[in-house]
């Protein structure tokens, strides 16, 4: 039985399959597991700047995105288990 709910990169993929290809590309080439989660944490693009629809919880919730950013960097272990 399929799952009916597509998955984030099914969903990319399906909207702009060039950029879905680059971003996991990218994720891919990263050094380690903790790069890749501090990188989509904090949704930041390849050039350091957050994503365009992150503006607005970086200028209101910077504080917010650093904790929840280092709780899931702490949780990496539990993460490289599911691989």
């Amino acid at each position: 039985m399929s799952n009916p709910i597509p998955t984030l990169v099914q969903t990319i993929e399906a909207y702009d399959p060039e950029r879905a290809t680059a971003e996991i590309n990218r994720f891919r080439k990263m050094q380690s597991l903790v790069d890749a989660i501090k990188t989509a944490a904090e949704s930041r693009k390849e050039n350091g700047h957050p994503y365009e629809h992150q503006q607005r919880n970086w200028n209101f919730w910077p504080h917010s995105i650093r904790a929840a950013t280092k709780l899931l960097i702490n949780a990496c272990d539990e993460f490289d288990e599911c691989f």
